[in-house]
């Protein structure tokens, strides 16, 4: 995500908190909020009745919803960072603040085998499921698919295996991904294939369901060189799927498409993520595109690095941030309205891998006001007060579902660097079969040793470099880790 110089340029003074949240809603907030008097009626939602609906914008960038005034309030979360056993209860807490809807990220290489065919069905990766219980619990689903994410996540959510993939490359060496590169396309096709005959098809608006909106890339003209047809390229793919909804894109500008030359797709909305917290920029995007527009990430708190002493969490700041929009019937989207934690090693960095690249610690609190442990951060109930009241409807009262099991801090014990040998990280005692005169990425490794078989740790024996003169090649381990990108692992 394009968000490198938010901390910077931030005029507020945020509250610094550690990861997790309150047991108790007075500690946060002494007082619930009040529904407001609404305007129009209370918008439908989905539901097991399989009533088909119709999502819809007027050449102002009013949004509709089978032709009346809808405004949507999403909470972000990502089924990747949650285990299953938990995504009800943090759907229930998302709808509980006042949100109709939830947004998806689906992380492409947190589903991606060994084989090339895709895992969209064990429990922790059975996204389906996952949109079925948004519906079951009246919400709507943003999907967004990438192929590209970022989402702090490690190489964006890209399969790793294109880093050292030759035929994910020029002759200059460059690497050609999102773009309308041959190869990167044609893998691209297989991932959007899969998701929608698995995840997509019988789950949109006109089958009955919750998914009102796809997704295509994300904050594009931040990458570069941007390809100004690959928008473009992958509506089509998806409407050649079978896919006949309103897409929409997410962009770090309200005027970035225009500025880069790029055609929005047809019935394409235009998702703004930094700008996304500041009415005045709505106008904008509507006049630039003429079509609806949203806040694709406003953030009520921020990530934390490693090295870093806490996270952030906005409380007053960003609640009167959610008046104003509220107020303005704007839609907007929380980045994140639960966070989760990043398994194994899923956490990817923010900045430039150069110069300033900060490494995302596992927890993905964020900030959030549906904390990593499921219970509610300082601002869950400031942003509930300030939506609620605000709303361009009368937004239908949901209960703060009863806490569930949980971990807690210090449960379990922390493990000293002592008690880890190098031969823990090796599933055999493997014998260096790769000697290079300098070390090579675990990408390349692991494609050497083996294509179809990602690597999930590298090891980089300390002081064997130093033991051997330089023109002698040094041997470098490189092996997957069973369970590395799975929730729970260690």
């Amino acid at each position: 995500m394009d968000r490198r110089n938010f901390l910077a340029v931030s005029i507020v003074t945020p509250l610094l908190v550690a990861c997790g949240g309150s047991e108790n809603p007075s500690e946060a907030s002494s007082s619930s909020p009040t529904p407001s008097t609404p305007t129009p009626a209370t918008p439908p939602t989905p539901g097991p009745s399989v009533k088909s609906h119709v999502l819809s914008w007027d050449r102002s960038g009013n949004w509709k919803m089978d032709n009346a005034a809808f405004q949507f309030f999403a909470g972000e979360i990502h089924p990747a960072r949650v285990p299953s056993e938990y995504w009800d209860h943090r759907i229930k807490m998302v709808k509980a603040m006042g949100c109709n809807t939830i947004s998806i990220y689906t992380m492409w290489n947190f589903h991606e085998l060994p084989n090339g065919s895709f895992d969209l069905s064990s429990p922790d990766k059975n996204i389906g499921n996952f949109i079925d219980l948004c519906a079951a619990n009246g919400m709507w689903v943003l999907l967004r698919p990438g192929p590209y994410v970022c989402a702090e996540w490690d190489f964006g959510g890209l399969p790793p295996r294109m880093l050292a993939d030759p035929q994910f490359r020029n002759f200059s060496g460059n690497l050609q991904i999102r773009g309308n590169y041959p190869a990167y396309m044609a893998a691209v096709q297989k991932w959007n294939a899969a998701l929608y005959e698995n995840v997509v098809k019988g789950r949109t608006l006109s089958a009955g369901g919750p998914i009102m909106l796809v997704a295509l890339e994300n904050e594009y003209t931040s990458w570069s060189p941007v390809d100004p047809s690959h928008p473009n390229a992958l509506a089509t793919q998806w409407t050649a799927l079978g896919y006949t909804e309103k897409f929409c894109v997410c962009d770090a500008s309200e005027d970035g498409f225009n500025a880069d030359f790029i055609t929005l797709p047809a019935d394409t909305a235009y998702g703004m993520t930094m700008p996304g917290d500041t009415v005045s920029n709505y106008p904008l995007a509507v006049r630039d595109y003429g079509v609806a527009t949203f806040g694709a990430e406003c953030y009520p708190g921020w990530i934390c690095g490693w090295g870093e002493s806490s996270q952030t969490i906005h409380i007053s700041d960003f609640a009167a941030k959610v008046t104003a929009l509220a107020k303005a019937g704007c839609s907007f989207v929380m980045y994140v309205g639960h966070g989760g934690t990043n398994f194994g090693n899923t956490g990817g960095g923010d900045g430039y891998a150069t110069s300033s690249c900060q490494p995302v610690i596992t927890s993905y609190d964020y900030g959030a006001p549906v904390s990593e442990n499921g219970l509610m951060n300082p601002n869950f109930l400031a942003i509930q007060d300030a939506f609620v009241k605000n709303a361009t409807y009368n937004v239908p009262f949901a209960p703060i579902p009863a806490n569930i099991p949980r971990i807690a801090d210090g449960e379990i014990a922390q493990i000293s660097g002592s008690q880890l040998t190098f031969s823990d990280f090796l599933s055999h005692n493997a014998t260096p079969i790769i000697k290079k005169a300098l070390p090579q990425t675990i990408e390349w490794i692991a494609f050497t040793l083996n294509p179809s078989q990602p690597a999930g740790t590298g090891i980089y024996p300390s002081g064997v470099a130093s033991q051997i003169p330089p023109a002698k090649p040094v041997a470098w381990f490189c092996e997957p880790l069973k369970g590395a990108n799975e929730p729970g692992a260690a």
